[in-house]
């Protein structure tokens, strides 16, 4: 007897793992940020809801694909939305009538209610072309390092097109004849963003922007150089969706233009006033979404 009771429960686990391969009934929880697939747009939802789920990764278990009614993968989660219940659905009266469903009209209704946004942070190191100074500075090399912080805050359109506003705080230094220089500068301006590319693996998106640089400033420990100026930036980063967030990875070309408005340099002020820059480097960024 008790053989056959061992037996008996190990027929029923594997019962009960095979009822649950591929897509089962699971909870999805209000305000959950849904990707669509055809479509690639993001969408929230609005209350609590029973859907058809299945794992995208069965040894991470980090996203869930959710279906339609017509068992079609139409959207992908995180899995901190998902609540598996199918085993307990499938203990209540067949009358009870909750079943899967599509998400599609709800949610576009939910959509509709706010705006979506994006926010960015990300930290920039870059390498600069900076001969143009050499008149000012009298350079010991035609290049220089830069960091940059960067705020980025965009609005998701229904569209690939998106639309945003950044800030940028950057620094670069340099060597010129006995004195070390460092250019502060404070940047803003308009961005666009494409989404190239996206799936349950990484989104690529191609950003470009207008700043204005209303604040320059260049100092060592005896001049002070006062600028001001704009940028022209393009770039592509790559979106790495996990348990901790949304990571960002990516790579900036910037074209400067720098226009001389004050020193304590003397007979500077005489010379050409405007100097062209670029720089190209590699970025790392957090991504979180929210809704307005």
């Amino acid at each position: 007897m008790k053989f056959i009771f061992l037996i008996t429960i190990f027929i029923s686990s594997i019962t009960r793992a095979s009822s649950v391969a591929g897509p089962h009934i699971v909870t999805l929880t209000s305000d959950s940020i849904l990707h669509s697939l055809d479509e690639q747009l993001y969408f929230k939802t609005s209350q609590l809801m029973y859907v058809l789920a299945e794992e995208a990764d069965p040894v991470t278990r980090n996203e869930f694909w959710i279906y339609n009614n017509k068992k079609q993968k139409i959207y992908l989660t995180s899995a901190f939305n998902i609540k598996e219940l199918d085993q307990d659905i499938l203990l209540l009266p067949h009358d009870t009538g909750i079943r899967p469903y599509a998400l599609r009209k709800t949610l576009e209704k939910d959509n509709d209610d706010g705006m979506l946004f994006s926010t960015d942070f990300c930290f920039h190191l870059e390498q600069f072309a900076i001969g143009s100074l050499n008149t000012i500075y009298q350079l010991q090399s035609n290049t220089a390092s830069s960091y940059r912080y960067e705020i980025r805050s965009t609005f998701i359109t229904k569209k690939r097109i998106h639309y945003g506003f950044n800030i940028n705080f950057q620094n670069i230094s340099w060597l010129g004849v006995n004195e070390q220089i460092r250019l502060s500068s404070l940047s803003l301006g308009p961005s666009l963003s494409i989404k190239i590319l996206k799936n349950n693996l990484l989104g690529l998106t191609f950003l470009t922007s207008a700043e204005l640089s209303p604040i320059s400033q260049a100092k060592s420990s005896t001049y002070t150089d006062n600028y001001y100026g704009y940028t022209f930036d393009t770039g592509i980063e790559a979106d790495f969706l996990n348990s901790f967030g949304t990571f960002t990875l990516g790579s900036h070309f910037r074209y400067h233009t720098l226009l001389l408005k004050g020193t304590t340099r003397p007979g500077i002020l005489s010379m050409n006033r405007e100097y062209n820059l670029s720089s190209i480097g590699l970025s790392l960024g957090y991504k979180m979404d929210w809704e307005l």
